[in-house]
């Protein structure tokens, strides 16, 4: 098994830099020889509406699915880096999906899963109650009626809650994603002749 200090060692970072948000790695192990490649492509101009394919895991099933979509729209996202924005069923676990264009069956971008907004606003309730949860400890044990502590009930509720929000995130649905344009991730490797060195692999 590949060691998490090898891991690091195959994370590409020319001049020193990581991709913001994405992590690419080199593989070349015997065993992902036999797994099929998707074609790169780096045009930049597409439509709007221009229908879309994402290839990702499903949460649901343990498998990797195929579900379709189209392109609503263009962005530059904070991370300054350009953004296709689609409209697809996605879920948890379609992250680092390749978002393949179907005309050409290439891939044209890379989804992303701190862009979207039922993200922002799970990372927002975990914040909330992972503050709850610190403040609440820090009295359990003051206050007792009747041999009964109300910090723990307290306690109970908010891990309980917090189990559920985790649960509905894990199976929520958003019609709006967002991809990271498949050309910003290779000018991120400029010793790439081209496109086509740089391959998706499609596994499970």
């Amino acid at each position: 098994m590949l060691s998490y200090k090898a891991f690091r060692e195959r994370m590409y970072r020319p001049g020193g830099k990581e991709v913001p948000g994405y992590v690419v790695i080199r593989l070349d192990d015997k065993e992902f020889r036999n797994i099929p490649s998707l074609k790169c492509g780096r045009k930049i101009n597409y439509d709007i509406g221009q229908t879309i394919a994402i290839l990702g895991h499903s949460s649901e099933l343990n498998n990797l699915g195929i579900k379709g979509g189209l392109i609503s729209s263009f962005c530059t996202l904070h991370n300054e880096l350009n953004h296709i924005q689609v409209v697809s069923a996605l879920q948890y676990g379609n992250a680092g999906s390749p978002l393949i264009e179907t005309d050409n069956i290439e891939v044209i971008g890379v989804m992303g899963s701190h862009l979207a907004e039922v993200t922002r606003s799970y990372q927002m309730a975990m914040g909330i109650f992972n503050q709850n949860i610190a403040m609440l400890t820090k009295v359990v044990g003051k206050y007792n009626f009747d041999d009964v502590d109300p910090i723990q009930a307290l306690l109970a509720n908010q891990n309980q809650i917090k189990t559920l929000v985790k649960e509905y995130f894990k199976t929520a649905e958003t019609r709006v994603g967002y991809a990271v344009e498949l050309c910003n991730l290779i000018d991120y490797c400029p010793d790439l002749e081209s496109a086509n060195d740089f391959e998706v692999k499609a596994e499970e």
